[in-house]
């Protein structure tokens, strides 16, 4: 089975990144709303997260999802292609 990369695969992975599920389980456990998570202007992508350890994680502009990485997405948002 083939994932395909997406902008939602890529907002997945760098939640999981932070250590949390989803958006929701990390705007509930920060107590922030999505809107208040920090974005890159150009491209949408999440700019910085607070980790479950209370370090900051910091992500590029542009995509920093491997194919290869599209496996560890807990949320299954990255796609299968169609035939």
């Amino acid at each position: 089975m083939t994932l395909i990369w997406s902008p939602e695969a890529e907002e997945a992975y760098r939640i999981h990144l932070a250590g949390y599920d989803n958006l929701e389980d990390y705007c509930k456990q920060k107590n922030v709303s999505a809107d208040e998570i920090e974005r890159w202007e150009k491209t949408g992508f999440i700019k910085k997260l607070q980790r479950t350890d209370g370090t900051y994680y910091y992500y590029n502009q542009d995509r920093e999802c491997k194919d290869e990485d599209l496996i560890k997405i807990k949320s299954k948002v990255a796609r299968v292609p169609e035939k």
